[in-house]
């Protein structure tokens, strides 16, 4: 019985390591495989954010350039009150 036990043991001990080599390269392989797709979902990703704030950004550009005109056109509008209030005061 001590024989079979330590037959059984010299069996084991001779494949395990083996087995545990080939299980190693497996997984291995299966986590590059799975780092390879994740990095092409993050390179989608940043794709599509990226595509969206550009837009965000053209959108925010566009309104930040009519913000300006508005401004502007009230300014003038102002100064050309301000200018018909002096020249009312200007005359006697």
């Amino acid at each position: 019985m001590l024989k079979t036990i330590l037959g059984f043991l010299l069996i084991v001990g001779i494949t395990m390591p083996l087995f545990a080599l080939d299980t190693t390269e497996k997984i291995q392989n299966r986590i590059e495989k799975q780092e390879g797709i994740s990095q092409k979902r993050l390179e989608k990703k940043r794709a599509l954010l990226e595509k969206k704030y550009k837009k965000r950004l053209k959108k925010l550009e566009r309104w930040h350039e009519k913000e300006l005109k508005q401004i502007a056109y009230e300014e003038k509008i102002m100064k050309e009150k301000l200018d018909a209030k002096k020249e009312k005061l200007e005359q006697p």
